[in-house]
């Protein structure tokens, strides 16, 4: 078994994978967060274990939380006493791919199908959901958004898929100087002290952007289609709504939903939330742009 350190949104997460499997190869993404040692404690140990029957990862008896389809294919949650199980895969004739977590969620234990087509994806995937769920706990949440670096600030845009995240981050690229990409699909929201930060991750959706960076927040906007270009500031009740919908977290475990309330509830006070309602043109940017209070 070797063991490969990364610096993810600051956290320190190990990975352990069986003996001939290279992470380099097998997590090719997180390479640019790779760290050769860390001081502090890891919040996240995430070990793959062979597929022999002294190492397979079992499920005793299990409560089936929620079983859904989505960009990790077939999903199925259990809970087991104060553990959480996940079952994963892509094609309903693959074998499942398994995950346990403790009771803590500080350590994942994996089974993994390596001879399938997905397996690599399958990986990431998994090492995505264990380090959503292993964040909560620290003040921080993965959330499903593009997110930009404009003068040396984040902006986050959320909205359901189809919306024109992407469309709407790449008119920011276009026409605010020195706009870049910080990440297109999970970035990490972190409450800091009384900054709200926001941190590139290895996974960005379907464009490579993989940046260990972190910058203050300045808002997050949350896009919808509409005939005229119109920016709405939320309030907290309001914000908080907003948020919640794009937040990876299990929301079938009290604790978990505890935390998550407690911190959406602090970053909508202390970060711009607003709505726009826009076209996909300059003139939606320039909307935005005064929204979070650039100017006109």
């Amino acid at each position: 078994m070797s063991t490969t350190r990364y610096r993810i949104a600051n956290f320190g997460i190990e990975v352990t994978l069986p003996d001939g499997c290279d992470a380099t190869t097998w997590l090719p993404n997180a390479e640019p967060f790779r760290v050769a040692a860390m001081t502090e404690q890891p919040i996240l140990h995430f070990s793959v274990l062979g597929l022999s029957a002294d190492q397979a990862v079992r499920f005793g008896e299990a409560e089936l939380l929620t079983e859904d389809r989505n960009d990790m294919g077939i999903v199925r949650l259990m809970r087991s006493g104060e553990e959480l199980l996940i079952e994963q895969r892509f094609r309903s004739t693959e074998a499942m791919n398994r995950m346990a977590l403790n009771k803590v969620r500080n350590e994942a234990k994996v089974t993994l199908h390596w001879e399938a087509p997905n397996s690599q994806e399958a990986l990431s995937s998994l090492l995505r959901a264990a380090y959503a769920i292993a964040v909560i706990g620290h003040r921080a949440v993965s959330i499903h958004a593009s997110a930009i670096s404009y003068r040396d600030e984040a902006i986050l845009f959320l909205g359901k898929s189809g919306t024109g995240k992407s469309t709407h981050a790449d008119l920011w690229i276009r026409h605010g100087e020195g706009a870049t990409l910080l990440n297109d699909d999970n970035p990490t929201l972190r409450l800091e002290g009384d900054r709200v930060m926001a941190y590139g991750t290895p996974w960005s959706g379907k464009r490579a952007c993989y940046r260990a960076i972190g910058l203050p927040v300045r808002g997050v906007v949350r896009l919808s289609q509409g005939a005229i270009n119109s920016y709405r500031k939320l309030e907290e009740a309001e914000a908080f709504m907003t948020l919640l919908p794009s937040c990876s977290a299990v929301m079938n475990d009290e604790k978990t939903e505890d935390r998550l309330c407690d911190l959406l509830g602090e970053v909508s006070q202390r970060t711009r939330i607003g709505h726009l309602s826009c076209r996909p043109d300059e003139e939606a940017y320039l909307c935005c742009r005064e929204g979070l209070g650039y100017g006109a």
